[in-house]
């Protein structure tokens, strides 16, 4: 899924390479990109596709955590908040990748309590999911997601899911190596899950 251009939002000139990247990776796929990427099209996808990847923009609110969502083409009218996707129960799923910014932000007065669209993701159902501690450059956030996917890549049209927080890592070191004295490029992405 990806959203390029949302209402109110920067435009994110590589989040649609980036997702048609990633459903050229998986046969099967179903990218939603843009217009066609509202809450209810999104929340339909979620119920049939093991693995889930967002390249959007992601709005932490830090007065109402559970309000905090995902940038959607109908965010405006629709939002996709981490009480929608809480409620959710998705038993088939794997793999929620959020190449997004601020998916676990919350208010200091709640760092306890986790509440952000990244758990929101996992009690959803999702096992691994992918998220961001802070705003994501835009080409820097691609290029950890597509290492990612390829780490994962098993060749038939699955992810070796058990290997995401492996993969990670090593797509953050590299990111830390080409960039050692800006840990704010490569410092941000996070892996939740076992």
């Amino acid at each position: 899924m990806s959203v390029a251009q949302a209402t109110g939002q920067a435009p994110l000139p590589g989040a649609r390479r980036e997702a048609e990247h990633l459903a050229r990776l998986l046969p099967g796929a179903a990218l939603l990109a843009d217009t066609s990427a509202t809450h209810s099209a999104v929340v339909s996808a979620l119920h049939r596709h093991a693995y889930a990847h967002f390249a959007c923009h992601a709005l932490g609110d830090l007065e109402r955590p559970s309000g905090s969502r995902l940038v959607l083409h109908d965010h405006v009218e629709h939002p996709l908040t981490v009480s929608d996707l809480a409620r959710l129960r998705l038993p088939s799923v794997r793999l929620a990748y959020l190449s997004a910014c601020d998916t676990l932000r919350t208010s200091p007065e709640l760092a306890d309590e986790a509440v952000h669209i990244v758990s929101a993701f996992q009690m959803a159902g999702f096992p691994h999911v992918v998220g961001s501690l802070w705003q994501v450059d835009d080409v820097i956030g691609a290029e950890v997601a597509l290492s990612v996917y390829e780490a994962l890549n098993t060749g038939d049209g699955t992810l070796d899911v058990a290997r995401t927080a492996e993969a990670l890592h090593r797509a953050v070191r590299t990111l830390r190596d080409t960039y050692p004295q800006t840990p704010s490029l490569w410092a941000c992405q996070v892996h939740a899950g076992p």
